[in-house]
């Protein structure tokens, strides 16, 4: 028998902003486009293009940025609404590429509730506005802007933020996690950069799509346009970048 989560249906976020070619793969191998109001569910994974990014609202308030080159599992996106509802949990699995988030209401208690592995190493949380990219050699950066997380390999532990020593690590899979002091620099540049004539096919054929059908101009979305635009800013800052300072609207609790 194939044992799927249980969850592998339920809602896990909606998109705020998309850019670029992205896309949600589901459990049964099905790929649809995501644009803005799209639905992501538990067991998606989400890929992005060269030039491509994704922005997602998860349903306890959490904020992503999911950037260019990225193939992201949300393997399980799990939160308790209600008395009948199951334990709350995140896990998820960046394959490569690189996010921002910060983080929502899930973790803020149960630390163990919330997981993101990576190639690397895994990440755990409490409430939190961190970043993680891969780079060109494999290695994985993170950097912690308000809160703390834990990232742990076979070979090692480190805690960054909350009052210790380090808000910046390098990670790759056969090493323990290395402090730094400063920001690498490539902690907020997308590892891919190569130009995609099929990904900008595939993005005109999207726009043409969209054109046809007014999706666009769709009604009825439960988010302001200023309220996306706001979250996005905070996720990410204006120029698509990561910020330095933590979030401070009612989006994005850390």
């Amino acid at each position: 028998l194939i044992c799927l989560p249980v969850n592998a249906a339920s809602l896990a976020a909606h998109v705020i902003l998309s850019k670029g070619v992205a896309t949600a793969t589901t459990l049964e191998g099905d790929i649809r486009p995501l644009k803005r109001r799209s639905k992501v569910f538990s067991g998606d994974i989400i890929k992005t293009g060269p030039k491509g990014s994704v922005q997602l609202r998860f349903i306890d308030k959490a904020l992503m940025t999911i950037k260019a080159g990225t193939e992201m599992d949300i393997t399980n996106y799990l939160f308790k609404q209600d008395d009948n509802a199951g334990k709350e949990q995140v896990l998820m699995k960046l394959v490569k590429g690189g996010f921002r988030t910060i983080t929502g209401s899930i973790g803020k208690g149960d630390k163990s509730a919330y997981k993101v592995s990576t190639p690397a190493a895994s990440i755990g949380i409490r409430g939190t506005n961190y970043e993680v990219q891969q780079e060109s050699s494999g290695s994985m950066v993170m950097a912690v802007y308000d809160g703390g997380i834990s990232v742990e390999n076979e070979a090692g532990s480190i805690e960054l933020g909350l009052g210790n020593d380090f808000n910046f690590t390098r990670v790759s899979a056969d090493k323990a996690p290395q402090g730094l002091l400063a920001a690498p620099e490539s902690i907020s540049v997308n590892a891919a950069t190569d130009d995609s004539q099929e990904e900008e096919e595939q993005e005109e054929a999207a726009d043409g799509d969209q054109a046809a059908t007014g999706e666009e101009s769709a009604e009825g979305d439960e988010d302001s346009d200023g309220e996306d635009s706001d979250s996005a800013t905070a996720a990410t800052g204006d120029d698509g970048e990561a910020s330095d300072g933590s979030d401070t609207g009612d989006d994005g609790p850390v």
